[in-house]
C-alpha cells in the first residue's frame, strides 16, 4: 500500500492499494472515505493533481462507490 500526504487545505493523505483498487482518503477535518474500484491512473493523476481536493471532487467521489470509514 502506498501512502502520500498533500500539502491541501481539504485532504491529509491518500493511501492506495494497487491489490484491491482501492484509494481510501484522510481529509483535515477528521473523516476518513474508502473509494473502490481506482484506477493505478487515477490515483497518480491525483498525486500530481494542483489540487487534490478538486481533483478528488471531480474525478473520484463521481465515479467510485464510497465506503464511509470515520465521519468528521
Amino acid at each position: 500500500m502506498e501512502t502520500v500526504r498533500f500539502a491541501s487545505s481539504a485532504i491529509d493523505a491518500a493511501a492506495y492499494d494497487a491489490a484491491h483498487r482501492r484509494l481510501g482518503l484522510r481529509y483535515h477535518g477528521g473523516g476518513s472515505y474508502l473509494y473502490h474500484d481506482v484506477s493505478r491512473a487515477e490515483f497518480e493523476e491525483l498525486k500530481a493533481a494542483p489540487s487534490a481536493g478538486e481533483f478528488v471532487n471531480r474525478h473520484i467521489k463521481p465515479r467510485h462507490r464510497c465506503e464511509i470509514l470515520k465521519r468528521a
